[in-house]
């Protein structure tokens, strides 16, 4: 995962005054401290372990035995034996043991010269476990699990950072909301302030005083929706807000979205991906690396189509001769040979037909996976420059909205307008401006789309 340099190690004490906290500033302070990221980064730790334990099938193995029987005086058995087995990557086991036996009635294949003999051996499967076992198997599989947890990081961090966008996408589509609609509600009690003072002079009739009023309502009502939508995103905003004990951290009231304009130059298209942007992809890479685990499966169970031919080659000497360097020519040896074959073969080849079916289906997963982020990635750059498009009709929209509202104010101080008309210029200005920030909220989420269709992140 690409780290960065934090930039935010007094968060805490920024929350607690008043500041604007920009979506990259959001962004490092999520990626630093929050528990779905520290989780993430356990996933290479668990791919280590399974590794480990792969290897360990490989690791030398002591063992010891020793058993005795006697009654009375009478030594019937005993049978004393170390021994120590060391299997290796090329399908060899070598063994390297010392025996000792004794008593009365000790089975005579067992016996041992007086000093205790010394044993060695080596083992190999030259038929289905020639080139691979299922040791070996698992141990290809760790490995690719090892490159795979990597991808899986991503993709986890992926779809974490796309939803930890949107939460400050949205507070800052309620925040901006909550604050036009504020300004809104002071406009009309501020004008209904002065409407009741011109009726008290006679100079307006006091139904006006009427009109103003419901004006006044109907905005504070709008403002309470959002307000409610601002609590809202406020507290899915703050559930992503962490510091470096593992505490989670409350949004103080001062902290502030970043304003509409910076915002706007924040939202600007992504640059184009490099042509083969699919192939280095998290998605894509994970996949392909799951079809690699099933072709090492795959070619185990093909394998097994091969008969097993156990073979194995013993030495043993006297080990009061080993010190004096023995004569290896005098050395006992034994030479064995196991062989077994299912005639039919009925449960290598239904293995084998399930992993093949696995292999095809997986690869045309791909293939959709890959048609599917093209796809999301095109539609959403394509839609960028339209959204952008209606920005800037909107913000046109805006301006003109405001100049005609200041006109209308010019003629109602000048006795030429009336109430209804103000407060209707007014309607079209706040509605204008709420689009206007609904338009932008759009731009945000659709540049948020981009980076996680095209992993932009990683």
């Amino acid at each position: 995962m690409r780290h960065f340099t934090l930039l935010l190690a007094a968060l805490p004490g920024m929350l607690s005054g008043q500041s604007v906290l920009p979506p990259s500033d959001f962004l490092e302070q999520v990626w630093a401290h929050h528990p779905v990221v520290q989780a993430a980064d356990l996933i290479p730790a668990t791919a280590d372990a399974q590794l480990q334990a792969a290897r360990g099938a490989f690791d030398p193995k002591l063992a010891a035995n020793v058993r005795q029987k006697q009654r009375e005086e009478t030594l019937y058995y005993a049978e004393e034996g170390v021994q120590l087995v060391a299997p290796t990557p090329l399908g060899l086991d070598l063994e390297l043991g010392y025996y000792q036996t004794d008593g009365s009635y000790l089975n005579p294949e067992l016996t041992t010269p007086a000093g205790g003999q010394l044993g060695a051996a080596v083992s190999w499967d030259v038929g289905q476990g020639l080139r691979s076992d299922e040791r070996r198997m698992a141990l290809r599989k760790a490995k690719l699990m090892q490159t795979m947890s990597t991808f899986e990081q991503q993709q986890a961090m992926n779809a974490f950072t796309a939803e930890a966008l949107s939460a400050y996408w949205n507070w800052f589509d309620a925040w901006h909301q909550a604050r036009v609609l504020e300004e809104s509600v002071a406009i009309a009690e501020q004008r209904k302030r002065a409407i009741v003072q011109s009726v008290a002079q006679g100079d307006r009739p006091a139904l006006d005083t009427l009109e103003a009023g419901i004006q006044v309502l109907n905005r504070r009502q709008l403002h309470l929706g959002a307000r409610h939508a601002l609590v809202k995103e406020t507290a899915r905003l703050e559930s992503y807000l962490w510091n470096e004990l593992g505490q989670p951290v409350r949004l103080q009231p001062e902290v502030i979205p970043v304003a509409l304009d910076p915002a706007h130059e924040m939202l600007a298209p992504e640059p184009a991906p490099q042509p083969d942007w699919l192939v280095s992809h998290p998605y894509i890479a994970a996949k392909q690396n799951q079809l690699a685990q099933k072709d090492v499966e795959l070619f185990w169970k093909r394998q097994q189509l091969k008969p097993q031919v156990a073979v194995k080659y013993q030495w043993f000497d006297a080990a009061s001769a080993f010190p004096e360097g023995g004569n290896w020519s005098s050395a006992q040896s034994a030479l064995g040979l196991d062989f077994a074959f299912p005639l039919l073969v009925r449960k290598e080849r239904g293995h084998i037909a399930i992993t093949e079916v696995e292999i095809a289906t997986g690869q045309w997963e791909l293939v959709d996976l890959q048609r599917d982020l093209k796809l999301k990635s095109g539609a959403a750059r394509s839609a960028h420059p339209i959204i952008a498009d209606q920005l800037q009709v909107q913000q046109q929209a805006i301006r003109d909205s405001e100049q005609l509202l200041q006109g209308e104010r010019s003629l109602f101080d000048a006795g030429e307008s009336s109430l209804f008309l103000i407060n209707m210029r007014e309607q079209y200005f706040i509605q204008a401006q709420l689009k206007g920030i609904d338009i932008l909220h759009k731009l945000a989420d659709n540049r948020v789309v981009i980076q996680a269709a095209e992993a932009a992140w990683w």
